[in-house]
């Protein structure tokens, strides 16, 4: 944002450079730093860009809300997935804990042998 130079006039009638300092986007207070200048005016003008933000504000939230029900509805297909992968775990721990028990077994019995 460009601030141009402002000027205010002190009680003796000369015009004096006056500094700008922004409050927020909507209000700029003038002050004057120079002896003998008491001048304090609070103007309110508004943003030339507040309309264009408001507009990419908008379109920001609803992509956000868009990508908030798209991750709501991948979690329900996930939680889907993972119920119907249940019976799959399930038979690879068994067929795990089988092989451990039949290598345990052979161990035992002496009966294990190289694969040839």
């Amino acid at each position: 944002m460009s601030v141009q130079c402002l000027y205010i006039e002190n009680p003796f009638g000369h015009t004096l450079p006056g500094s700008v300092a922004l409050v927020d986007t909507v209000t700029i207070i003038i002050l004057g730093f120079i002896r003998g200048c008491t001048a304090l005016t609070t103007y309110t003008m508004e943003s030339p860009h507040e309309h264009q933000q408001n507009l990419l504000l908008s379109r920001i939230i609803t992509n956000v809300e868009k990508l908030n029900e798209a991750v709501v509805v991948m979690n329900k297909a996930l939680q889907e997935i993972n119920i119907q992968n249940m019976n799959i775990e399930l038979v690879a721990q068994m067929f795990k804990n089988y092989q451990s028990n039949v290598l345990f077994h052979l161990e035992a019995t002496d009966n294990l042998k190289e694969p040839s």
